[in-house]
This record gives structure tokens, sequence and C-alpha cells, in this order.
């Protein structure tokens, strides 16, 4: 079985030299994980290789879809809104703000 933060797609093995290290937009934040494309880094973070925690999108940017591998996947706040460290949907600013 392999341990925290990596996966094994090869049958019938069970050396944990075999297997690899959970690729950039997944979190493989279990063990004996067999398909890392089902382990997608959550929206609103993204998640280098072999994370150990998913990275808050900064604020001022947000990410709406899973998967995201670098700091540069999360996008520019929209204009008329914020963002908070890990979000997934811009914020409306209320009037005056």
């Amino acid at each position: 079985q392999c341990p925290l933060y990596t996966y094994n797609d090869t049958q019938r093995t069970e050396a944990v030299a075999d297997c690899s290290a959970c690729p950039p937009g997944h979190f493989c934040n279990k063990t004996g994980i067999v398909k890392f494309k089902y382990h997608k880094c959550s929206p609103g973070h993204y998640c280098l290789l072999r994370a150990k925690f998913e990275i808050d999108c900064p604020s001022g940017t947000f990410r709406k879809d899973p998967g995201a591998a670098l700091l540069a996947d999360c996008g520019p706040c929209t204009p008329g809104h914020y963002c908070l460290p890990g979000t997934v949907e811009p914020i409306a600013c209320g009037k005056g703000e």
C-alpha cells in the first residue's frame, strides 16, 4: 500500500518503491491511492508536487475549478468583488465598498 502523498496505478504490485509522487494539481492525502485523477486539489486552492496540504489561492484571487497546480492557476478577483484566501466564487462588494 502506498504511503501518504503517493499513488500506484500499477496492478499486482505492493512495493512502496513502485509508488509515485502525487502530481501537481492533485492532493493524495490518503494511503493506498490507485487513481490520483480522483484526488484533485480543491477549488480555491492549488497543490504542488507531492502536496502535504492544499495551498489557498491568496487574497485578491480565486479558483472555481478543482485541479490547480500553480499559484498562476488562481485568477484575479473580478472588479466590483473581493476575494479572501481560498475563495471559490468572488464576493460582491456592497454599495460604497
